[in-house]
């Protein structure tokens, strides 16, 4: 389920890295490599891919609420 749309490339990409075979179909190179290797990092510990990718969705949204906090707070 959290695994949808742009969800499937980034599992791909942690999982099996970038590919780009010249067949004019949809490919991976046009995302940006840092969550999926963050998702890669956390597969070294035995989580799975899908739940390391809900983590660093989750710890991402409560550091970008915490940014506005401290940002409106000013």
């Amino acid at each position: 389920m959290f695994s949808h749309w742009d969800g499937k490339w980034y599992v791909q990409i942690a999982t099996s890295g970038y590919s780009y075979p010249n067949d004019g179909d949809h490919h991976s190179v046009a995302f940006y490599p840092l969550f999926p290797l963050l998702m890669r990092g956390l597969m070294t510990f035995g989580i799975p891919v899908e739940v390391a990718g809900v983590l660093i969705n989750s710890w991402a949204f409560l550091g970008a609420l915490e940014l506005v906090y401290f940002w409106v707070e000013q």
